[in-house]
């Protein structure tokens, strides 16, 4: 090996290296409007028993098992002041009204009937446009997917 230009070999740690010796971890750079809200939706997360994963460009609520997407809060970099939240696949109320909480919680100023909008509009598959504050809200139920839901944000 010391032709190959090792200078020589030490012996094998027996201990892990102290965290102090280890490099930094790469940052991830959020999207300032996630960074904005990644805590607030956590909050929410957290007083459901739910966990959330944190995007460069989104705050996803994750189902107690962690493995579906229950609600999914994402900024499109590329257009500014546009913003779609969704549900993963077969949802029921309670993701409804937990989709309306992480409205709430991103600053979106919606009633906790709005749950009931949303149902209505998956029951009938008509899109609405709907103003509430400052933003306007494009519902749309998924033409594939019964329970599935988007709505685009803009403000």
């Amino acid at each position: 090996m010391k032709d190959k230009g090792l200078s020589s070999i030490k012996p094998r740690p027996t201990a892990p290296t102290p965290t102090t010796a280890l490099p930094s971890l790469p940052t991830t750079d959020l999207l300032p409007r996630i960074a904005e809200i990644k805590d607030a939706v956590t909050k929410v997360a957290e007083d459901n028993g739910l966990t959330v994963r944190v995007e460069k460009d989104a705050v996803v609520v994750l189902s107690v098992d962690k493995k579906i997407g229950l609600v999914k809060l994402e900024s499109n970099p590329k257009m500014i002041g546009v913003e779609m939240i969704s549900t993963g696949t077969g949802k029921d109320t309670a993701t409804l009204e937990l989709m309306v909480k992480v409205m709430q919680a991103a600053g979106i100023p919606v009633d906790d009937s709005f749950a009931d909008t949303l149902n209505g509009a998956i029951k009938t598959r008509q899109n609405s446009t709907l103003i509430a504050g400052k933003y306007s809200l494009s519902v749309e139920p998924s033409t594939k997917l019964y329970k599935d839901i988007s709505i685009h944000i803009r403000y």
